[in-house]
């Protein structure tokens, strides 16, 4: 019987820094005070978390914030922001779930409005000055890549609409496992995206992404179907030849 094959794992060397574990012992005591010693998060020092009483932070494993500023020198290469992490669930009933081995880049901004629920699989990185705005519900799966500088919505701030009717301000924004977005992407609300899929540098997504495709462009449209893609880390030496 042939076996599954599976990914491995990405690692990653951490820098001890006092001040990392100060700021992730202060974090986790403050928004995970059951598990606290077991540091489920870790977090660059300009890290945040702005938390209503009532909302929820949920965590299976580790979640990173601010990622590249705690780590070797050699150990990342791309943008960086100037700023650590910032979670923001703004209301009652706000919730963010994290998976195992999330990383959320320096300068990326999470906001959860009240009532609403952002999810991110196990695996998936979101890099610096990304931005994740949820008013409803936006689900992103495991092992996705999020590039720099991505935007996701799943709402309007302004209503459009013709002889006094109007569309809904808010729909689900779903992202499936394995997906790449590109550089300063652009998702719009009620957008689903298929497993394996790939979403181009610049491209605004205003309908949904058929599984394996690439998309790009404004508005973004299927320019390649059955695609497969694979993390390869910038200055790791690795290659196709």
């Amino acid at each position: 019987m042939e076996r599954p094959v599976r990914t491995p794992r990405r690692t990653f060397r951490y820098a001890t820094r006092p001040s990392l574990l100060a700021r992730s012992v202060w974090l986790c005591a403050r928004h995970r005070p059951a598990s606290w010693w077991r540091l489920p998060l870790v977090a660059a020092w300009a890290s945040q978390i702005r938390r209503h009483r009532r909302a929820r932070l949920e965590i299976a494993g580790r979640a990173y914030l601010g990622y590249q500023a705690s780590l070797p020198a050699d150990a990342y290469f791309g943008e960086s922001g100037v700023r650590g992490a910032l979670i923001w669930l703004a209301g009652a009933d706000s919730v963010l779930s994290l998976g195992d081995g999330v990383l959320i880049g320096v300068g990326v901004q999470l906001a959860i409005a009240a009532g609403a629920r952002l999810t991110v699989g196990s695996g998936t990185f979101i890099n610096p000055n990304s931005r994740i705005f949820c008013a409803e519900g936006i689900s992103i799966g495991r092992d996705c890549a999020l590039s720099w500088d991505v935007e996701i919505l799943d709402f309007d701030a302004h209503e459009i609409g013709s002889n006094g009717e109007f569309r809904p301000q808010s729909a689900p924004v779903r992202i499936g496992d394995h997906v790449w977005v590109g550089t300063r992407a652009i998702i719009l609300k009620g957008v689903e995206i298929g497993d394996g899929a790939i979403v181009g540098a610049g491209s605004v997504v205003t309908r949904s992404v058929p599984p394996r495709a690439v998309v790009a462009g404004n508005p973004a449209r299927v320019v390649r179907e059955d695609v497969d893609w694979r993390h390869v880390p910038a200055g790791s030496g690795e290659s196709d030849g």
